[in-house]
C-alpha cells in the first residue's frame, strides 16, 4: 500500500486507515494533466494497470476515468479524464503558487482572459494557505490592468479599455471568493456604477454607461461580494438625484441578490425613506422603498420585522449589519 506521512488533505482507506495518496500527489497530477497529454502523464505517473502506481491510484479513487480512445491513434490508445471539471480546477488551483501563472505580461501569460481558467483563479483566491499579500497583489493587478488599446479613460461613458473591463469583472468575482480584500468596497462600487450610471454635476443629469458595459455589469453584480453589493444598492436607492427607472432597476436588483438574513438590515435603512416628507417631496423614492419593504414583510417573521423597523441603522467596516 502506498503510504506517506498523513496530512490535512490525505485520502485515507476507510477500511484499514492506510493513506492511499497524499494531497501533494493531486497537485502534481493536476500540473501534469494541464500541461501535457496522456503520454506524458503515463511516463511520469506510471502505467494505469500497474498496481499502486500513481496512475492506478488515481483511477482507483475515481479521480480519473477512461472516457474513450484517441481519434488520431491508430492503436486505439485509451483516453482518460477527470471525473468532473471541478476536480481538475481544484487540483490546478492547488498547483499554483504564484499569481503570475495567471497574469504575466512579461512572459505573455494572460490566463485571466481564458474562460476555462476562471474557476481555477477563484478557487486559488479562496485558498486559506495563500498569503494575503499575494491575493492583494493579484486583485490590484487585475484592477490596474492596462490593455494598451485606446484612450477611453477620458470618455465618461466608457472609462476603460475592452480587456481592462474583463480584468476588472474578474476582480469583482474574486472579491466574493476572497471577501477580506481591501479593494472590495471600491470594486463593488464600480460595478454598481457601471450597471446603473452616475449623477454628473457638470451635466446636471444622470449618465449611464454604454450598453455592453451595463449589460456585463448586470451579470457581474450577483457574482461579486453580496454583502457589499447590497449596501451599495441600498445607498443608491436613497440618492436624491435618481431617475425613476434607475431606482426601480436598483430595487429589483436588490430583491434578486438579497438573502433572508440580510432583510432586517435593509428594512432598517429603507424605512427612513417612508416618511411624510419623502412622500410629499419625492414620491418615486417613497414608492420604490415601500415596494421593497412590502415584499420583505411578506416573508419576514413579525418580531424580526418589528425589531428591524425600530432599530437604529448600524454600520461596521462599511457594511450594514
Amino acid at each position: 500500500m502506498y503510504t506517506e506521512q498523513r496530512g490535512a488533505c490525505d485520502i485515507i482507506d476507510p477500511q484499514n486507515g492506510d493513506v492511499w495518496v497524499t494531497s501533494s500527489f493531486f497537485v502534481f497530477l493536476a500540473n501534469c494533466w494541464l500541461v501535457s497529454g496522456l503520454e506524458f502523464v503515463r511516463d511520469v505517473l506510471g502505467d494505469a494497470k500497474q498496481q499502486n502506481s500513481l496512475f492506478w491510484l488515481a483511477l482507483k479513487l475515481g479521480w480519473l476515468n477512461e472516457v474513450g480512445v484517441a481519434a488520431e491513434s491508430v492503436t486505439k490508445e485509451k483516453v482518460y479524464a477527470f471525473y468532473h471539471t471541478t476536480f481538475e480546477e481544484y487540483f490546478a488551483a492547488l498547483a499554483i503558487n504564484d499569481w503570475h501563472e495567471f497574469l504575466n505580461p512579461t512572459l505573455d501569460v494572460y490566463r485571466i482572459f481564458a474562460p476555462q481558467w476562471k474557476e481555477v483563479i477563484l478557487l486559488w483566491l479562496g485558498r486559506e494557505d495563500v498569503e494575503t499579500e499575494k491575493k492583494e497583489e493579484f486583485i490590484q493587478a487585475l484592477v490596474e490592468f492596462d490593455d494598451g488599446c485606446g484612450e477611453f479613460r477620458v470618455i465618461d461613458r466608457v472609462t476603460r479599455g475592452f480587456y481592462e473591463f474583463r480584468a476588472y469583472f474578474l476582480a469583482a468575482a474574486g472579491v466574493d471568493e476572497w471577501k477580506n480584500s481591501s479593494s472590495a468596497d471600491a470594486i463593488v462600487a464600480e460595478i454598481v456604477k457601471w450597471d446603473f450610471g452616475e449623477f454628473k454635476v457638470e451635466q446636471n443629469d444622470w449618465v449611464k454607461f454604454l450598453y455592453p458595459i451595463l449589460q456585463e455589469a448586470q451579470t457581474a453584480l450577483p457574482q461579486t461580494n453580496r454583502i457589499k453589493a447590497i449596501a451599495a444598492l441600498v445607498e443608491l436607492i436613497g440618492k436624491l438625484q435618481m431617475d425613476h427607472s434607475i431606482r426601480w432597476q436598483a430595487a429589483k436588483s436588490l430583491e434578486k441578490i438579497l438573502l433572508e438574513e440580510q432583510m432586517p438590515s435593509v428594512v432598517t435603512v429603507l424605512k427612513n425613506y417612508l416618511s411624510p416628507e419623502t412622500y410629499k417631496n419625492d414620491f418615486e423614492q417613497f414608492d420604490h422603498c415601500y415596494q421593497v419593504i412590502w415584499k420583505y414583510a411578506q416573508s419576514m417573521p413579525y418580531p424580526a420585522f418589528y425589531q428591524a423597523w425600530h432599530q437604529q441603522e448600524k454600520v461596521k467596516d462599511g457594511e450594514l449589519y
